[in-house]
């Protein structure tokens, strides 16, 4: 789209086969492409960048209080709705971390209940897993296991090798 061109070019990465240790920390690459949003003024590109920041954050490195510190920030100034979902989700996964169950369950459906207002099924789908994980995390394999096998089923009905490969 025409907001993807005025956004400035990112380092350049060099053509490796480790292209992950080439760029550096993840998360750190996601902070340059969301000051890269910011100066372009571009609230959809803004949105995409905090939405993966809200994917890395409870799979990275920062500590589980930091973590959920940064997200709530997100929380706070999501420019859209599904960068809104996304946050809740994180949160709940961050929540779940705590030991906070009931928490991260109430949170981890608040971001399907959106993603599905807007229609974003696929999304729906692979959202199963930051629930299964949510019930993994809180010890009730049986409803892990419910939540996965149907994700499972729901992304391959979209053909969405990624999420099946990482519920499977």
């Amino acid at each position: 789209s025409a907001e993807l061109l005025r956004v400035p070019p990112l380092a350049s990465v060099p053509k490796t086969p480790h292209r992950l240790s080439a760029i550096g920390d993840p998360e750190e690459q996601l902070e340059i492409a969301l000051e890269a949003a910011r100066r372009a003024g571009s609230p959809f590109i803004l949105g995409r960048a905090l939405l993966w920041i809200c994917i890395a954050l409870p799979r990275g490195i920062v500590p589980v209080d930091e973590a959920i510190v940064r997200v709530r920030g997100i929380l706070d100034a999501s420019p859209n709705r599904m960068a809104h979902a996304s946050a809740l989700g994180a949160l709940g996964l961050l929540e779940a971390m705590r030991g906070a169950f009931d928490e991260a369950r109430n949170l981890v459906r608040q971001d399907l209940a959106i993603l599905l207002e807007l229609g974003e099924h696929r999304a729906a789908a692979a959202h199963s897993i930051a629930i299964g994980e949510v019930e993994i995390m809180a010890g009730d394999l049986a409803a892990a296991e419910e939540v996965l096998r149907r994700g499972y089923e729901d992304v391959s009905a979209f053909s969405d090798t990624h999420s099946e490969a990482n519920l499977a």
